[in-house]
């Protein structure tokens, strides 16, 4: 899966494995339209533009801050066939009008478009959103996604409601901290583990202490974004 690292949207597609990549691009190795579906979907757009990295007005795709920190749902494959219908559609009008994907989503977020491709685009939208929101366990959020054309930083998008979105970020960074916490848990039980075994390792004499002494220094839980 690939992302242009810099565009005016945010747009990630599937590229052929024999292809020599040249930079600035952002390369995953991830094939599965479940993954490309919560990519793409308004609730990981809604966190990467909170931590807005752009390049004139265009928006700079960082894995480090956008990708590695995004909390995804624990159930991926939740909506690999949702993800695998929009991504179908999406290649088929860039196909039967031979645009790329800038001009695709020109007209997605156009108000003025009226086009029966571009409307279905918006009807797989809403569903690739919602089953996502509900694979999070956010059934009552992904009944009020509120998707329309709404004013942003960006200029008008087609995306969700202002207040969605609101309640989508302050559900990511809830549940960022929440991963934090646990894993920063998982690392002090670890340390606690080797200190207790290097402590009886070592009552034997320190010969013995030497010998069995693990491997490593003290394992730390995995820093997500503070």
């Amino acid at each position: 899966m690939v992302h242009g690292f810099v565009g005016k949207f945010i747009c990630f597609n599937f590229a052929a494995l024999d292809i020599v990549y040249a930079g600035p691009m952002n390369v995953f190795a991830l094939s599965s339209f479940a993954w490309f579906g919560v990519l793409q979907s308004k609730v990981h757009e809604v966190w990467v533009l909170f931590f807005e990295s752009s390049l004139e007005n265009r928006t700079r795709y960082l894995p480090n801050d956008h990708f590695e920190t995004f909390p995804f749902p624990n159930r991926i494959e939740d909506w690999e066939a949702t993800g695998a219908l929009y991504h179908t559609h999406r290649q088929s009008i860039m196909s039967v009008r031979k645009e790329g994907l800038t001009k695709t989503y020109n007209r997605f977020h156009n108000p003025d478009g009226r086009s029966g491709d571009i409307l279905d685009l918006h009807r797989l939208h809403r569903l690739l959103d919602e089953t996502v929101a509900r694979a999070y366990g956010w059934d009552d959020l992904a009944g009020r996604l509120g998707h329309g054309f709404h004013e942003t930083k960006q200029g008008v998008r087609y995306t969700l409601s202002e207040a969605a979105r609101q309640d989508v970020l302050e559900s990511l960074l809830e549940l960022n901290h929440q991963r934090h916490a646990e894993e920063e848990a998982v690392g002090r039980s670890m340390v606690e583990v080797q200190t207790e075994m290097k402590t009886k390792l070592g009552s034997k004499g320190d010969g013995a202490g030497k010998r069995g002494r693990p491997k490593g220094g003290d394992v730390g839980g995995q820093e997500r974004l503070f």
